[in-house]
């Protein structure tokens, strides 16, 4: 809706409202063929608000406010609410809509009853999102200047409980068959069923503690940019922005976070209240120019430069901030003691046995704001009527970037850092504490160590719309290095050697050094006014 109350005052309002009902009968991940029973209910809705002002003071002089509201709600209700005690598990979950149902439970080779070990729970969760966000822009036109600048609020609280397992993982992948007498080989799938019904899962995991999360992170932002006509052939676009987001901070304090100190560990200590210090200098300064090289205004050089911060690593610190102890707590155990065949029923507790080591997550508290810097020069000339022709060098530096790095990584043989550290010790294992002693297995940490960098080459010809006619001819010849190519790519890209991080770069996982793109529209010369079928019919003419 928009609302012009006067020459100088415009309203605009927008509401946009998505409901998705989404169900799945089976596994919604396809990891095997689930058996049925086990539906995954995953309803969803997005509504959103904006709301702007805009106000024009004089001709010169322009104001412009802007209010948003995202909300997300995800709701998942429980597929499955079998009580975990009718199975002998009696503990196996908590005894609440969130901990019911069956265990995730994997036999390789065939239907499971949903999930991935491990990782999924699909039982009952829900995850809540709101988003308000606050714009006010000035717009002043000084003679060869126009200049621009303005500040940006956005507050953002997540509320959630999506913890897993809740409900227990068990998988069995044939690795224990050993004890078979003769043993099967050659059949992982025989060997699985052999383990499962032997009661011999190759892992065991649970987890337990308080799932629920209310995270609140906020972020402020000003820049001033100055577009300045310098003369008939030259322009100039200058700006600086400011940036600063608070690291994640629960509102019920419970957030905990692995700390290396003086020869030991602080976990859930009273003063965090954050997963990492502020993050201060985060200054963006750009650079950019147009310079008119012919005097007939058909070549032209642009170029320019920027630093370019990103957060959108977020998602990855939240899910740090809410799997460690002793707010959320997952014992995983390999080769766990069998279920029994006589006596009780068995539990997780029991089958997971006491003392088992278990890994934790932490993020680096000197954690930094991931950033880009990003330049290119290209030549633009018009070649014919209505079409264009591009060189141009783009390159892009990045720093600071987020990675996953095992701090407790089992010390290497021939590591040049580690080569007289005893062979299997870990960094923290050998700690005469009783934390230490917790956390003798891996320890995944969130840092801010990762670099790359990409260079390419792009020729374009493109043909604006003509005739009927319009087409793409794109070229890029690029190449992309970095040291870790991502979190959540779908390969692993955790350190092979968390001591020589130096040795991870190479060429990155999604480099792709050639590629070459077409496109073009074509308008069909039929109806009014066209070569063919001018005068056809109505009907013909409406089709």
């Amino acid at each position: 809706a928009d609302a012009r109350f006067s020459d100088k005052d415009l309203l605009t309002a927008r509401y946009t409202y998505d409901n998705q009902r989404q169900f799945y009968p089976f596994d919604i991940f396809f990891v095997s063929a689930s058996l049925p029973a086990f539906p995954f209910p995953n309803p969803e809705k997005r509504t959103s608000y904006v709301t702007s002002y805009t106000r024009t003071i004089t001709q010169n002089l322009v104001n412009e406010f802007r209010f948003g509201l995202n909300y997300q709600e995800n709701p998942i209700p429980n597929g499955d609410t079998t009580d975990p005690a009718s199975l002998g598990l009696p503990n196996g979950s908590p005894q609440n809509e969130f901990g019911r149902g069956v265990p995730v439970i994997r036999v390789t080779g065939f239907g499971g009853t949903g999930g991935q070990p491990l990782t999924d729970n699909l039982g009952a969760s829900f995850t809540n999102r709101k988003l308000f966000q606050f714009i006010d822009n000035v717009t002043i036109v000084r003679g060869d200047h126009t200049i621009k600048t303005g500040i940006e609020v956005r507050l953002a609280k997540i509320d959630s409980n999506a913890f897993r397992p809740l409900r227990g993982a068990l998988n069995f992948n044939g690795s224990r068959n050993g004890t078979i007498n003769p043993a099967i080989a050659g059949n992982s799938g025989v060997a699985a069923l052999a383990d499962f019904l032997l009661g011999l899962p190759a892992q065991a995991a649970i987890s337990s503690a308080d799932p629920n999360r209310i995270f609140v992170t906020n972020a402020f932002s000003g820049f001033v940019q100055d577009d300045w006509r310098v003369n008939k052939r030259l322009n100039l676009s200058l700006g600086l922005r400011y940036e600063i987001d608070t690291p994640l901070k629960d509102t019920g304090d419970r957030i905990s976070n692995l700390i290396p100190g003086v020869g030991n560990f602080v976990i859930g200590s009273p003063e965090l209240k954050r997963l990492h210090k502020l993050d201060k200098n985060n200054f963006a300064p750009r650079l950019g120019f147009a310079y008119l090289l012919t005097d007939d205004g058909k070549t032209v050089v642009r170029g320019g430069g920027g630093v370019f911060y990103d957060n959108g690593v977020l998602q990855d610190r939240f899910g740090t901030a809410r799997t460690n102890a002793p707010f959320a707590i997952t014992n995983i155990d390999n080769n766990p003691a069998p279920f029994p065949t006589t006596g009780n029923a068995t539990t997780f507790t029991r089958l997971l046995g006491n003392g088992i080591a278990t890994g934790a997550a932490s993020v680096d508290t000197n954690f930094r704001t991931p950033y880009a810097i990003q330049y290119n020069l290209n030549f633009q000339r018009e070649i014919f009527s209505n079409t264009l022709a591009e060189i141009a060098y783009v390159g892009r530096r990045g720093l600071n970037l987020s990675r996953q790095v095992n701090i407790n990584q089992i010390v290497a043989l021939n590591s040049p850092q580690t080569a007289f550290a005893p062979v299997g010790t870990r960094q923290f294992a050998g700690l005469n504490t009783a934390t230490a002693a917790r956390f003798a297995n891996d320890i995944i940490q969130q840092q801010s160590t990762a670099q790359s960098i990409y260079n390419s080459l792009q020729v374009k010809i493109e043909r604006r719309l003509s005739k009927g006619t319009s087409f793409l001819l794109a070229y890029t010849f690029s190449k992309s290095i970095d040291d870790a190519s991502g979190i959540g790519t779908g390969i692993d890209d955790r350190p092979q050697d968390s001591y020589n991080l130096r040795a991870q770069r190479a060429v990155s996982n999604f480099d792709v050094p050639h590629r070459l793109v077409f496109s073009s529209t074509f308008a069909v010369p039929l109806g009014k006014d066209q070569k063919f079928l001018s005068n056809a019919p109505k009907f013909i003419k409406f089709l």
